[in-house]
Parts: C-alpha cells; structure tokens; sequence
C-alpha cells in the first residue's frame, strides 16, 4: 500500500475516478496539510517545492502570532491523502507523466479534518507541541478548549509520496480553468480559510482544457464532482 498526497487537480476525487481510473474508497481519502513547501505551476501543471521556512506557532503576543501565522501560510500546501494499492500507485505515476514531468517525492504530511477556518493550521500547532513534549505519535484527544475535536484527526506526521519537478522550470501562470479546479477541491474539502485565499490571489493566464476534459470523463463515468469528498454538504 502506498500513500498519495495530491494538491492539483487531484484535490477532487472525481479526478482519481474519471480521469485516473481509480475507485477510491471512503477509509482512505483525507484532508492533509504539508509543511515547509509552497504550491508552483509550470502552465497547468502543479508542483510543490520546498521552503526553508519554519512551519510552527508560538503562544507570545497577538502582534507576534499574527505576523508568524502569516509567514506560516505561506509555507504550507493543502491537499488530498489518498491510500492506494500497489496498482493504483503506478497508474497514478503512469497518467502523471512520472519520471519524465514528475518524480516521486517522500514527504511528511499531517490528516485533518476541514472546517473552511484553520483546521490544518491547528493540526500543525498541535503537533508542534506534542512534538517539544516526546509526544509526537499521540493522537488527538478532547482536552482542546477551543471544542476542535471534529477537525483534528491526528497529530502524527504520515509518511507519503508526492510529485515534484523533475528538473528546476521557470514558473508560468496556470489557466483560469485548471486554477478552479484546484479551488473547487479546496472549497468542498473545506481546507483552511487563508489557503483558499492564496489560490484566490493567484494570477491566471490564456484558457485551458482541464476543466472541460473533467467534464467529459465524469459525464462519460457517471462521477459526480462531490465523489467522495468527506463531509460535503449538499445543503452548505
């Protein structure tokens, strides 16, 4: 079995389904949040890259917190865990272009669940913490005061495989269309509020065909877009 963190495209897991071929079961698809590397597109093309910033929180001053959270979000990309079968990985690497636009990447990535506020955020404070207490593989339990014990599902970090750049590009705006793709998946997983503004705040550029072809697939599958997003909500 192998874990898959997906934060293109692959946020919907109608993209899995229709595009991939991939029927993904409603125990193995999660929220996640990893650390220290930013969101970059080539074209339509998404990828991460690592930071050297520091993803923690600090209990100061408000002044303080506010100018850390800021860095903090920044540092960080939301997305989709997946658990695969040994199958299911390959094809996923086979329809991504690997090794040619892609390489396989092991990362750390933290579960959570999204509340549309800063459940990931919180998933991070708290393994920060437990992490400086030797407590690193606690799970969360219902000691929180701020009654989050909906959106965290655990505090340990999750070993993972994900895509990143084969060779160092020159970054390009991605289309209009793929961009909201990779928001309608934030929006329905209910990532966190400023990473959602992030990807609002990103420049497109010309008109693509991600959308359309997703379109088609699902049409053709019979896949809704909501296909396994967990906690959607018909009625929010």
């Amino acid at each position: 079995m192998y874990r898959y963190f997906g934060f293109g495209s692959n946020n919907l897991p109608s993209t899995m389904k229709a595009l991939r071929q991939i029927d993904v079961r409603p125990d193995c698809v999660t929220a996640a949040i990893l650390p220290n590397y930013q969101l970059k597109f080539y074209n339509d093309a998404a990828f991460v890259r690592p930071t050297t910033t520091t993803t923690t929180t600090t209990t100061t001053t408000t002044n303080e917190n506010e100018k850390e959270n800021k860095s903090n979000d920044s540092s960080v990309v939301h997305g989709v865990l997946y658990t695969l079968t040994d199958d299911e990985f390959a094809k996923v690497g086979q329809t991504e272009g690997v090794p040619f636009g892609y390489r396989w990447q092991s990362v750390l990535v933290y579960q959570y669940k999204g509340d549309g506020k800063q459940a990931g955020k919180d998933c991070l404070s708290l393994s920060s913490s437990l992490s400086s207490s030797n407590n690193i593989n606690n799970n969360y339990t219902n000691n929180n005061s701020n009654n989050n014990t909906d959106t965290l599902v655990s505090s340990s970090a999750v070993k993972a495989y994900t895509l990143v750049e084969t060779r160092l590009r020159k970054e390009t705006p991605p289309s209009p269309q793929y961009l909201g793709l990779i928001q309608e998946g934030a929006r329905l997983w209910k990532f966190d509020s400023t990473y959602q503004e992030q990807l609002a705040s990103i420049k497109t550029k010309g008109n693509g065909i991600s959308g359309i072809l997703l379109q088609v697939a699902e049409k053709a599958t019979g896949t809704k877009r909501t296909y396994m997003i967990d906690g959607y909500d018909e009625d929010d």
